[in-house]
């Protein structure tokens, strides 16, 4: 259960998943990020929400967070953001869909953000993120 102004709002609280996407930056990709990403619209276009820098970005990191989390979780951590929110309801059922999709996907992999039919799909691409160590100086 979740209070928005007064409001309290139901979510299904069914779809979980113990992998989430972080922020990827593809001019950095050595640079890891502890930055959780929740999707939101931004004129009518779906963009990744960082929760801690709370910047848009367009490429998220599948990682392992080693516990279940839900979709009412996202929705708390969005809220924290102070992002507004247009319509509970379709907010929710992005990140239902957007936990769905992740699921389906491996650690590691570079994924993108689209919009099917007015939904939230997560698209694989073909970047990679750095592996091995960084050159001495």
């Amino acid at each position: 259960m979740i209070s928005i102004t007064g409001t309290t709002i139901h979510g299904t609280g069914k779809m979980k998943t113990k992998k989430l996407l972080v922020a990827f930056d593809p001019s950095k990709p050595r640079i890891g990020s502890g930055d959780f990403l929740v999707p939101v619209w931004e004129n009518d276009t779906p963009f990744f929400l960082g929760t801690k820098s709370k910047k848009l970005y367009q490429f998220g990191r599948v990682v392992f967070i080693g516990k279940e989390i839900n979709e009412n979780d996202l929705f708390a951590r969005l809220v924290e953001t102070g992002k507004r929110i247009q319509s509970v309801e379709k907010t929710l059922k992005d990140i239902s869909d957007y936990l769905a999709a992740i699921p389906v996907h491996r650690i590691g992999d570079i994924l993108q953000i689209d919009r099917q039919n007015d939904r939230l799909i997560l698209v694989k691409t073909d970047l990679k993120p750095a592996t091995g160590q960084a050159p001495l100086p």
